[in-house]
């Protein structure tokens, strides 16, 4: 079993300390039941002969983590703080923009990540840090730059931020909008979340690509986001989508396109859901 994987180790007879002296020959001194050839790697020439020791997290916090010694298969029961790694830190980057990056947390294991070009990436910490089960190795570094924290975690579970691609969602309409919909999430059991998500319309039944302009041969001219007035030499027509969508009654199925979809929402932002078509399509009205 990989250590660091959310689950405890076989317990050991004695506790689990591996030295680094300064030549940076790794020397793992563990007796008893060994799980696997661990190596833990330091890369900060200031770690050279420090002491690395394994803990048991009890709590996870925004930019430390509650611990206990664990020895021999048992908790030490005296809780010490642990700063987790730079990039794992929320105060770091919550609210901020780094390297054309900006970021957005919920919580200190989700955040939404926005690129540069305006795409968010809804992203979480993994593996995850399970209170009384996760064990990790820590060291003592002099300069932890967080206010009497001594120990750092080494990351030897290899954690770190991954994008969630989220599939699907049915969605509520709020309002019709040109290019795309407001909508709330409509969960499994009928209710109602409370975010506003845009989504897009399919291509075909967006305005902005079609209003007051010419395609083979047909002008298209809207009166509304949904009706429109088709000319062809000389003879017009009026069309409108069928189905129609009703609002706060109507359930579509958004499809989420991590790239986007090619339409902003009227604050700018990049929307990353779109609408199935669900067989609607642009009739004639007669």
């Amino acid at each position: 079993m990989a250590l660091g994987d959310g689950r405890f180790v076989p317990d050991s007879d004695d506790p689990v300390v591996i030295n680094f002296p300064a030549a940076r020959t790794q020397v793992n001194y563990m007796t008893g039941p060994v799980v696997a050839d661990t190596v833990v790697s330091t890369t900060d020439a200031d770690e050279a002969g420090t002491t690395m020791a394994q803990y048991v997290v009890t709590a996870v916090l925004s930019d430390t983590l509650s611990a206990q010694l664990y020895v021999g298969g048992t908790a030490s029961g005296t809780t010490v703080s642990i700063a987790r790694p730079y990039e794992h830190r929320q105060s770091l980057f919550d609210g901020q923009t780094v390297g054309g990056e900006s970021f957005v947390y919920s919580d200190a294991n989700n955040r939404v990540r926005t690129d540069a070009f305006g795409i968010p990436h809804v992203e979480a910490f993994g593996p995850a840090y399970i209170p009384n089960t996760t064990l990790i190795y820590a060291s003592e570094v002099a300069d932890v730059d967080i206010s009497g924290v001594e120990l750092i975690d080494t990351n030897n579970g290899n954690r770190g931020w991954v994008e969630v691609i989220e599939g699907q969602k049915s969605f509520q309409i709020i309002t019709i909008e040109g290019d795309y919909f407001t909508c709330f999430e409509l969960f499994h059991d009928g209710s109602v979340g409370a975010d506003i998500y845009n989504v897009a319309k399919p291509f075909r039944l967006r305005r902005t690509p079609f209003d007051a302009l010419t395609f083979n041969g047909i002008a298209y001219v809207y009166s509304d986001n949904v009706t429109r007035v088709a000319t062809k030499s000389g003879e017009t027509q009026t069309e409108t989508i069928i189905p129609s969508w009703l609002v706060t009654l109507d359930v579509i199925y958004g499809s989420y396109m991590g790239n986007g979809t090619g339409v902003n929402a009227a604050d700018a932002s990049t929307i990353v859901w779109i609408a199935d078509a669900a067989g609607r399509a642009w009739t004639r009205i007669l």
